[in-house]
């Protein structure tokens, strides 16, 4: 993956022709086309600073926080599960309700460890892994004290990333030393069993010199009753799965299969990087959430599981069922909505009462309602609306229409996923490109208003909550800018009024959880009916 971020096989080429063309024995020139071939150009500069401004904004870094929180947390009810569901099958070398404590017990100590890595990946702008939220072509290309100022968004992406996979690492170390300890036959809550796993958590000890630090090896490899090449492979294994894991519940996994082409094209044609920025994470999120629907039956990586993976699976599919289930009740009870009708005009008439896609609806005690967004927290957003996207999907379908209940819920799933942030860029982009007479302009508008960073761009919509009219590239730069975008027109709604943003819950600049309030408006409520 490095090296397609690299430019892939081609760059590679090409470069090993220009080395390969040069006199090997002058030094100097080698080593002056190296640090030619190592320069950042003007592209990756202007690259560092655009990603850096995508980032920049308040509410994307309580959302990764947020995610990564809710992550963690929901994979220690699943473990608990597969640890019921394991001992239910008598599964052998199943998962056990002691190593989920371990686990749980993980995430505690885990927190504890992530802030000393948090801060100095924060302070030296270098991830303890390779694998992160950033996707630069090319890493710290803006030198020198401006370039620490202009990525102080991806540095605290790295630090706050840092801190859950500390979280992910520890989970997984305490549940691979707790299996070890099971396998070798001790009884937990002895003291033995504790000095086992302690023995595999511990890093491998390393003396003076490789006498010291054999003879230390081998006193390890004693204490646990196995060999030292033995004790290598085991603590290699461990390692390798707990880094795993942190990279799972953070997002960051190494793409394989059909997703790696996507990084390949970004390499190949720079360009797409304009349009899709981060692919990395967004397919990460889309996959977690798949798993625990029925399409996690069918995925490359589940196939042909056996013993504890498979009650793993199933534990992933059952939770999401019992949270699917139960949200469906809530969405036909209109406790919390889906994406709503997929006619333009009839949402956009909806809208204008309060009503706001893919929230909880709170009742008020003056009778009316409030809308709080959920879509932002994936994956946990991703199941909450397909869920209750399939209630009102059942609930509106008569006899006539069972039919087309594949092409709705297809539709569904679409529309589900275009609404994320990650995916507007692409949706934006095939809706230009497939109607440009309707769609091009505000397309180009949008692209070039990114140019302004998103930090201000969230500081003018609290400052300055109406929403404005924008038609020129100009226009779309200033209503990005606090102050002066109090300049433009404000946009109208079907009844000539200004739209004005609700906030969201809590501090406007830092939710990510947008809110809004019902309106009871008899005429609007008859338009919605007809």
């Amino acid at each position: 993956e490095m090296l397609t971020a690299a430019g892939g096989k081609k760059n590679m080429n090409d470069i090993a022709k220009m080395l390969s063309s040069m006199d090997p024995t002058n030094v100097a020139n080698v080593n002056k086309l190296a640090n030619k071939l190592n320069d950042p150009t003007l592209s990756d500069k202007w690259l560092e600073a655009w990603i850096n401004g995508l980032l920049s904004g308040p509410q994307t870094h309580v959302v990764n926080i947020l995610s990564n929180i809710l992550t963690g947390l929901w994979s220690i009810p699943e473990q608990y599960l597969a640890a019921g569901i394991g001992a239910l099958k008598r599964t052998p070398d199943r998962i056990t309700f002691g190593e989920v404590n371990a686990r749980a017990w993980g995430y505690l100590q885990g927190a504890r460890e992530g802030i000393s890595l948090a801060k100095k990946t924060f302070l030296t702008e270098t991830p303890s892994d390779v694998f992160s939220k950033l996707e630069a072509r090319r890493e710290k290309a803006i030198k020198g004290p401006l370039g620490k100022f202009v990525r102080l968004p991806g540095r605290a992406l790295m630090a706050s990333d840092e801190f859950f996979k500390a979280i992910g690492y520890r989970m997984e170390l305490n549940a691979q030393a707790y299996r070890s300890a099971t396998k070798a036959g001790l009884r937990p809550n002895t003291r033995e069993f504790a000095q086992h796993m302690r023995g595999i958590i511990d890093d491998l000890p390393i003396g003076k010199n490789q006498a010291e630090t054999t003879k230390l090896l081998k006193a390890r490899a004693d204490e646990l009753g196995m060999k030292v090449p033995e004790l290598r492979k085991l603590k290699e294994q461990v390692n390798l799965k707990a880094t795993d894991n942190a990279r799972y519940l953070t997002f960051t996994k190494p793409l394989e299969g059909v997703s790696q082409h996507l990084t390949k094209a970004q390499a190949q044609m720079p360009v797409l990087r304009l349009i899709a920025p981060f692919v990395r994470t967004p397919v990460n999120i889309v996959r977690f959430a798949a798993e625990r629907t029925p399409m996690g039956l069918f995925m490359r990586e589940n196939r042909g599981l056996k013993g504890a993976a498979r009650d793993a699976q199933i534990a992933k599919m059952s939770l999401a069922s019992m949270v699917g289930v139960s949200t469906a009740f809530m969405a036909a009870d209109g406790k919390i909505t889906g994406s709503g009708p997929t006619d333009p005009t009839a949402r956009a008439r909806l809208r204008e009462t309060g009503w706001q896609p893919y929230s909880f609806v709170i009742e008020q005690e003056d009778g009316t309602k409030r809308y709080l967004a959920y879509n932002r927290i994936e994956p946990l957003g991703i199941i909450l609306g397909l869920s209750a996207d399939f209630s009102d999907i059942l609930g509106s379908l008569g006899e006539e229409g069972r039919d087309s209940m594949g092409a709705r819920i297809s539709a569904s799933i679409a529309q589900n996923l275009t609404d994320k942030t990650f995916f507007k860029g692409i949706t934006d982009a095939i809706e230009a490109v497939n109607d440009p007479d309707r769609f091009m302009d505000v397309y180009k508008r949008n692209m070039l208003g990114t140019l302004v960073p998103t930090a201000l761009a969230q500081a003018a919509r609290t400052i300055d909550p109406v929403l404005r009219d924008t038609q020129t590239v100009m226009e779309r730069a200033k209503s990005r800018i606090p102050g002066w975008s109090q300049t433009l027109s404000a946009r109208l709604n079907f009844w000539g009024q200004p739209i004005i943003l609700s906030g969201g819950l809590g501090p406007d600049i830092i939710s990510p959880i947008y809110s809004s309030f019902s309106k009871n408006d008899p005429v609007s409520n008859e338009l919605i009916r007809l």
